[in-house]
């Protein structure tokens, strides 16, 4: 049997605001501005190494966010349209 690591590649929405309470890494980047290019290339690399090292390596892809087919599904268009005019932000990337 053999084993193999899959990790999720940070996607462009990527930021902290779902800390764990009470861990110290959270704590600590509590206030800071996220980077998903950083934290996406800081993934990669970590996958880099653990394939030099013979490990095997898989990937999941980011989510789709927002996911509109679950939005329309609950029939939320109205919110939808109140997201996207105050987040166009997020209309570039998906």
């Amino acid at each position: 049997m053999s084993e193999i690591n899959f990790d999720g590649l940070i996607g462009p929405t990527h930021n902290y605001s779902g800390l764990s309470e009470g861990n110290n890494a959270s704590k600590k980047n509590y206030s800071s501005p996220s980077n998903p290019k950083n934290a996406a290339l800081q993934g990669i690399k970590k996958a880099e190494t653990l394939i030099a090292c013979g490990l095997k390596q898989g990937f999941f892809l980011p989510h789709e966010r927002p996911f509109i087919p679950g939005l329309k599904s609950l029939a939320l268009k109205e919110l939808m349209q109140r997201y996207f005019h105050q987040h166009s932000i997020i209309r570039r990337f998906y």
